[in-house]
């Protein structure tokens, strides 16, 4: 399990999430990207592996997950960050911790710009 957060770049001086990830790591806060495709794009879900496990009766009620296209959907997982939940389960202490590197990555933004 994690916790998802929506990346605003306008809120790092346009730095974008992958940037974010390298230097919010460094500061030893492990975000991660997530998934990194919408759930739907997941090789699971392609008709080879879904005609693997489910009859032709029911596998023809299924959408075309190959042929969709959600574009929110798609576009959250170019901003999508999560933090494990048992990171979210430490000390109030050590949750300051992730709190103090966000703060200091928005104070050296220009620097990190560079």
């Amino acid at each position: 399990y994690f916790m998802v957060f929506k990346f605003n770049k306008d809120e790092f001086g346009g730095i974008n999430r992958d940037k974010f990830l390298e230097v919010i790591n460094a500061e030893g806060i492990p975000f991660s990207q997530g998934y990194g495709l919408p759930l739907y794009k997941n090789p699971a879900f392609t008709k080879k592996y879904l005609s693997e496990i489910y009859p032709d009766n029911i596998l023809k009620k299924l959408p075309d997950y190959e042929k969709l296209h959600l574009e929110m959907a798609e576009k959250f997982c170019d901003v999508q960050l999560t933090l494990s939940h048992t990171i979210l389960l430490a000390p109030k202490k050590k949750l300051q911790k992730i709190i103090d590197a966000v703060e200091k990555i928005k104070k050296n933004i220009n620097e990190i710009k560079k």
